[in-house]
C-alpha cells in the first residue's frame, strides 16, 4: 500500500508520525487484492487535532477522520 502523509493548517508531518499511519494501514490491505493508495491529512487547530484518511478502491471510496486532542 502506498500511503501519502501530509499536513495542512501548519501541521508539519514528521517521520515517527508518517511511520505511525504507515503501520496502520497495513492492516487494511490484507482484506484487498488490488494495490491500494492511500491519502492522509493531518490538520492542526486551536484544541484539537483532525486526521483524515482516504482510500479509494476499483468500486468505491473508504473515507474515515478523527478529532482528538493528540495527534496519535
Amino acid at each position: 500500500m502506498r500511503v501519502q502523509v501530509r499536513g495542512k493548517n501548519g501541521f508539519v508531518v514528521t517521520d515517527a508520525i508518517a511511520d505511525y499511519a504507515e503501520h496502520k494501514l497495513d492492516k487494511v490491505e490484507r482484506y484487498f487484492k488490488e494495490n491500494l493508495e492511500a491519502f492522509v491529512v493531518c490538520k492542526i487547530y486551536k484544541d484539537h487535532h483532525k486526521v483524515e484518511v482516504t482510500i479509494p478502491t476499483k468500486y468505491y471510496t473508504m473515507r474515515a477522520e478523527v478529532s482528538d486532542d493528540d495527534m496519535y
